[in-house]
C-alpha cells in the first residue's frame, strides 16, 4: 500500500477557483478598508486645519484694537478666506484621489450621464 503522506506531499498543489476569488475579494476589501482609514485621517486633518484657521480669524476679529483691525481688515480677512478655500480644495482633492482608486469618479460620471439622459427623455 502506498504511503499517503508521500503522495500528498508530492501531489501538485491546486487551488479551487472559488478560493482564489475569495482571496481576491478579501484583498480588495482590505485595500478598501485601508483607503477608508486614510480618507478618514485626511478628512480629520483637513477639518482640524480649517477649524484652527477659523478660530484664529474669529480671535482676530474680536480683538479690542478696532483701529488696527480697520486698517488691515479687508486684506487680512481676504487672506484668511483664501487660506480656508485652499485648505478645503486641497483636502477635497486628496480625498478624491483616494476615491478614484476605486473608480468612484468614473461611476459618478456614468450615473450623472444616465440621469441627464433620463431627464432629457422625460422632457422630450
Amino acid at each position: 500500500m502506498p504511503n499517503t503522506a508521500t503522495l500528498d506531499a508530492t501531489a501538485p498543489k491546486t487551488q479551487a477557483p472559488s478560493t482564489g476569488i475569495h482571496q481576491n475579494a478579501t484583498e480588495k476589501v482590505d485595500r478598501l478598508l485601508r483607503t477608508i482609514e486614510d480618507m478618514d485621517a485626511l478628512a480629520e486633518e483637513g477639518f482640524r486645519n480649517i477649524e484652527v484657521i477659523s478660530k484664529l480669524a474669529i480671535k482676530w476679529l474680536e480683538t479690542p484694537d478696532a483701529h488696527c483691525r480697520h486698517r488691515v481688515g479687508d486684506k487680512t480677512l481676504y487672506t484668511v478666506l483664501g487660506l480656508l478655500k485652499a485648505q478645503a480644495e486641497n483636502y477635497g482633492n486628496l480625498l478624491g484621489l483616494h476615491a478614484d482608486e476605486f473608480g468612484v469618479d468614473q461611476r459618478a460620471a456614468q450615473l450623472r450621464a444616465l440621469r441627464e439622459a433620463a431627464q432629457s427623455a422625460m422632457t422630450a
